[in-house]
C-alpha cells in the first residue's frame, strides 16, 4: 500500500525540477523556520520606532541613549563605520554616501529630531594661507651684538643685564669685553630670567650688581635658515595637513623670531570645530630637514613669538600626508589595527592608523575594477567588484598588498554585500557568492542556476544583511533567507517582507528594518514576543507508483485548543442558523430591511487560528482543501485516480509529521 510521510521538512532548491527533488525538499517555502526538521513560523514583524524622515529609507543605524534607541535614518544609501577610538564613549560614527565623507556622535547626531541632526567633515582641511615670519635682533644697535648694561654673580652663576635680550632659554651666546674678565665666556647656554635680564654658568667669586657698558654679547655658533608652517587643530584632537610655509629667514638658535598673519578663524565648514593652531618650525639634519613642534596657537590669537632653541622644540610633525577622504568616497568600514578602509571608482583608500580623519594618497591602492563592495575579515579586506574580487592583506596601510582572487565571480548590486562575519557574501548574476579568506564559493549553486535564480530574484536590485547567521535578502519584489549548510547545499526560504533598510543589532539578537509596506516605522523581525506569523510550505511532485487514490491524511501539529468541541459547537451554529434563516420566509421576497441579519438574531461562528490548512494538489490543480484541528485521521476525496500528488499546508503552528496513505489502515503503518 502507497504511503507518503513527510518530515525532515527543508528549504526550496528551484534549480531542481520538482519530482525529482528530495522527499522533503520543498517547491515552495514562504515564512518558515526549518532549523528544526520541523514546520514552523516567523512572528509577525512587530513595529518599534516611528521614523520622522519621508521618502524611501535606505540606511538606518541606531544610537544608545542608556536602554533606549534612537534611529539615524538616511533616504540614501550610507556606508558606516563605528568608532576606532579607545574607549570611546560618545558612539562616534564615520559615514559615506550622504555627500562628502562625514562623521558625527551621538552628542551631534540626536541634538534635534531629523537623526542625525547635525555632523561634520572627515577629515581637515589643509590651510592654503603661509604665515610669515620676522627675526628680532639681539639688541637695538645692530644685527647681534649690544652692550651689557648690569652684570652680577652669585654662587658661580652671572647675571647680566641688557637693554633687550630678544632670546630664549637654551640660546648659546660668547660674551666678551666686560670690564671684569672673568665674565667674558664662549659658547655658553643662558637662561632667560627676565625679559631684559638672563644667566649662565661663570665660576667666580660673588660680585653685587655693578655697571657695565662695555661689555658685548654675541650669539654662538652660526645662523641658520629656517620657515615655519602651520596646521588647523579641532576640538577633537584631529590636525590638518601643514599650510605653505613662511618665507625662509636667517636666525641663531634661540633667537626671538615673531610668526605672524596666522588666521584667526576656522576654515569654510570647521566653524566651532576648529579651535586652534598648531605651529611648527624647520629644523636642518644630517637625514634632512624635518619640522618640528613649537606651540599651540589659539585661535584668535594672529601672532606668536619664538624664542625656542632647537633642544627645546617638540616633536616632528605627523601630519604631513593627513590628506582629506575623496570627496566621492562611496563606501567605508572598518579594519584591524585600527584602519578605516573606503573606496571610490577603481581605488582602494586606507586612513592612518587609528586617525580616522587622515587620509594619505599615498596609501591608496589602484584595483582591477571598479570597487562595489568591502568587508574586513580578520586581517583581509576582500573586496568585491563588477569583475573579478580581490583581497588586500596587512596590518598597515603601507605594507598591505593586494591580490586578485582568479574567479568571475562580479557583484551587481553595491546593497547586497554582507559581511557574514566569517567572510562576505553578495549578489552575482549566478547566484550568492561567499568569499572567505580560506576560499570562495558560489554558495546558492546546489539550491540555483543562473536560469532560475534571475528568474525569482532581481539580483541587481538585491540589498542583502546579516540574519543570525544566516543571508536576509530583499528585491523589489520579495525576500529570501539563505543559510549554507554542506550536508544539505542550503537552506532557502521564502519571506514576504520587502525591505529597503535593514540592521543587525549584535547586542540583543534581532534584525531591524524598514519595509515597503510602511517606510514611517522601524520593525524587529523575528522577534517571539510579537503577534503569531503564518506559513506557507508547499511539498515536492510525488510521482506515485500508478494511478491511484489517496484516501487519507492526519497532521502532526502542537494544537492547543480543544478543537473538537469546538468544531462540534461551530456545527450546532451552522443548524442554527439554517433553522433561523428557514423563519425568514423566501429571502430574496422578503421586504428590503425588513430582518437585520449582520448583529441580528444569528450566531457567529467560533474562530480558531489554532489550526493548519491543508490542500491536495492532484496534477497541479487544488483537488481538496481542509483546516484540520487536531491529529485525528481525515478523509480525502474520492472518485479519482492519479499517479502524481502534491500537498500544501498553511499555517502559523509547529508541525512537525504530514501523512498520506490510499486507506486510513494505511496510516496506522506508518
Amino acid at each position: 500500500m502507497t504511503t507518503l510521510r513527510l518530515n525532515k521538512f527543508l528549504g526550496e532548491a528551484p534549480k531542481i525540477a520538482e519530482e525529482l527533488l528530495p522527499d522533503t525538499v520543498a517547491t515552495s517555502a514562504v515564512n518558515v523556520k526549518i532549523y528544526s526538521g520541523n514546520l514552523l513560523a516567523f512572528p509577525l514583524p512587530k513595529h518599534t520606532e516611528t521614523l520622522t524622515k519621508t521618502g524611501t529609507i535606505k540606511t538606518i543605524f541606531p544610537m544608545m541613549d542608556g536602554t533606549a534607541r534612537k534611529w539615524l535614518h538616511w533616504v540614501e544609501s550610507v556606508s558606516i563605520a563605528q568608532s576606532l577610538l579607545e574607549n570611546d564613549t560618545t558612539q562616534r560614527i564615520y559615514y559615506t554616501g550622504d555627500g562628502a565623507p562625514k562623521q558625527t556622535d551621538y552628542t551631534l547626531a540626536t541634538s534635534g529630531t531629523n537623526y542625525p541632526t547635525s555632523s561634520r567633515p572627515l577629515g581637515v582641511v589643509a590651510p592654503t594661507a603661509a604665515p610669515t615670519s620676522t627675526v628680532t635682533t639681539i639688541g637695538p644697535s645692530n644685527a647681534a651684538i649690544i652692550a651689557s648694561t648690569h652684570r652680577a654673580r652669585s654662587n658661580n652663576i652671572a647675571t647680566v643685564t641688557l637693554a633687550a635680550v630678544n632670546f630664549g632659554v637654551g640660546a648659546v651666546v660668547t660674551t666678551t669685553l666686560f670690564g671684569d674678565a672673568s665674565y667674558n665666556a664662549a659658547n655658553v647656554t643662558v637662561t632667560a630670567v627676565t625679559s631684559t635680564t638672563f644667566s649662565y654658568n661663570d665660576p667666580g667669586g660673588d660680585e653685587s650688581i655693578a655697571t657695565d657698558s662695555t661689555g658685548r654679547v654675541e650669539f654662538g655658533g652660526i645662523a641658520l635658515l629656517r620657515n615655519y608652517v602651520y596646521t588647523w587643530y579641532t576640538d577633537w584632537d584631529e590636525e590638518s595637513p601643514p599650510s605653505p610655509a613662511s618665507t625662509d629667514v636667517s636666525a641663531y638658535d634661540g633667537q626671538k623670531v615673531t610668526v605672524a598673519t596666522l588666521p584667526t578663524s576656522a576654515p569654510s565648514g570647521y566653524s566651532g570645530i576648529v579651535d586652534a593652531k598648531r605651529l611648527y618650525r624647520s629644523v636642518a639634519s644630517p637625514s634632512g630637514s624635518y619640522y618640528a613642534f613649537v606651540a599651540e596657537v589659539p585661535l584668535a590669537t594672529a601672532s606668536y613669538t619664538d624664542v625656542l632653541t632647537d633642544l627645546g622644540l617638540g616633536d616632528v610633525i605627523e601630519s604631513t600626508d593627513y590628506d582629506m577622504p575623496e570627496a566621492t568616497m562611496e563606501g567605508i568600514t572598518t579594519a584591524v589595527n585600527g584602519m578605516l578602509v573606503g573606496y571610490f571608482g577603481n581605488q582602494l583608500c586606507f586612513c592612518e592608523p587609528f586617525k580616522p580623519w587622515a587620509w594619505p594618497v599615498k596609501y591608496r591602492r589602484t584595483i582591477n575594477s571598479t570597487i562595489m563592495g568591502l568587508a574586513a575579515i580578520n586581517t583581509s579586506i576582500v573586496i568585491v567588484t563588477q569583475k573579478s574580487p580581490s583581497m588586500a592583506i596587512g596590518v598597515h596601510p603601507s605594507v598591505a598588498t593586494i591580490t586578485r582572487l582568479d574567479v568571475n565571480f562580479p557583484c551587481v548590486s553595491k546593497a547586497s554585500v554582507v559581511n557574514m562575519g566569517v567572510g562576505v557574501t553578495y549578489a552575482a548574476p549566478d547566484g550568492l557568492v561567499h568569499i572567505a579568506t580560506n576560499g570562495y564559493s558560489l554558495i546558492t549553486k546546489m539550491v540555483h542556476y543562473r536560469d532560475t535564480w534571475r528568474a525569482l530574484v532581481t539580483p541587481e536590485d538585491v540589498t542583502g544583511n546579516y540574519y543570525n547567521s544566516k543571508y536576509f535578502g530583499s528585491f523589489s519584489t520579495g525576500g529570501f533567507i539563505f543559510e549554507q549548510d554542506e550536508k544539505t547545499g542550503g537552506n532557502y526560504t521564502q519571506v514576504t517582507p520587502v525591505f529597503t533598510a535593514a540592521f543587525y543589532n549584535f547586542s540583543d539578537g534581532f534584525m531591524y528594518f524598514v519595509d515597503t509596506t510602511d517606510t514611517s516605522h522601524i520593525k524587529r523581525w523575528d522577534d517571539p514576543d510579537a503577534g503569531a506569523g503564518t506559513y506557507q510550505w508547499k511539498s515536492k511532485l510525488y510521482r506515485l507508483p500508478k494511478p491511484m487514490n489517496l484516501g487519507a491524511a492526519r497532521i502532526l501539529a502542537d494544537y492547543s485548543v480543544d478543537a473538537d468541541s469546538i468544531a462540534g459547537q461551530n456545527a450546532d451554529i451552522v443548524a442554527y442558523n439554517v433553522a433561523l434563516t428557514s423563519t425568514l420566509g423566501e429571502m430574496n421576497g422578503a421586504v428590503v430591511n425588513n430582518h437585520a441579519l449582520n448583529g441580528g438574531a444569528e450566531k457567529q461562528l467560533i474562530e480558531v487560528s489554532d489550526n493548519v490548512t491543508f490542500e491536495l494538489l492532484i496534477d497541479d490543480a487544488v483537488k481538496f482543501t481542509k483546516v484540520v484541528y487536531n491529529r485525528g485521521v481525515f478523509r480525502l476525496p474520492m472518485g479519482y485516480k492519479s499517479d502524481n500528488a502534491q500537498i500544501r499546508v498553511s499555517s502559523g503552528l509547529r508541525v512537525r509529521e504530514v501523512d498520506l496513505a490510499e486507506t486510513p489502515i494505511g496510516l496506522e503503518k506508518i
